[in-house]
């Protein structure tokens, strides 16, 4: 789970880094943003040793995919294939920048 937060972690890059450093160190600066983004509700998984591993989501784990912004034409079609092929129940928004406000909208893909 992301922890949402006014202020930004301060690890001890020299430390945490290190083989033996704090790792609680390197993870809050990998599982935190700012509280402006709590609506999102964002999981995060790191696969801390194992990088390259392939993860499998199964039927009706996902329900909610969101589109950034600036999703280029290949990615989001990249998406909506692997969300009809995989979980179709799943609700696919797309972000926008609003246009007089500081804000985000969201509109059905």
């Amino acid at each position: 789970m992301v922890a949402y937060q006014e202020e930004m972690p301060r690890p001890n890059f020299f430390e945490s880094m290190t083989r033996h450093g704090p790792v609680d160190q390197t993870l809050s600066l990998l599982t935190t943003k700012s509280d402006h983004w709590a609506y999102e509700r964002e999981h995060r998984l790191i696969y801390w040793h194992h990088p390259d591993t392939a993860l499998t989501l199964l039927p009706g784990s996902v329900s909610e995919v969101v589109l950034g912004c600036r999703v280029s034409d290949d990615d989001k079609r990249r998406v909506l294939d692997a969300v009809a092929a995989n979980w179709p129940g799943a609700r696919v928004l797309q972000a926008r920048r609003d246009e007089r406000r500081f804000a985000l909208t969201f509109e059905e893909v």
